[in-house]
Formats: C-alpha cells, structure tokens, sequence
C-alpha cells in the first residue's frame, strides 16, 4: 500500500513537471502512513 500511493503521488506530480517536489511528497506521504500504523 505504502509503495503504490507513493507512485501514485509521483506520477501526479510528474505530471505537473515538478522533479524536486515527489521526492518531499514521498518523504511525508511515508511519515503520514507510519505514523497512521
């Protein structure tokens, strides 16, 4: 689950064409999953 809504935020991101932004999302997508956990 972690895995996919991680991709799945990156490649929203990617869209918008941001390269620096889905590696920050990535990071407090992990800490908002762990924390839930």
């Amino acid at each position: 689950m972690r895995c996919f809504v991680a991709m799945t935020s990156s490649r929203r991101i990617d869209q918008h064409g941001t390269p620096k932004a889905p590696r920050i999302v990535l990071g407090e997508i992990s800490t908002q999953e762990i924390r839930r956990d």
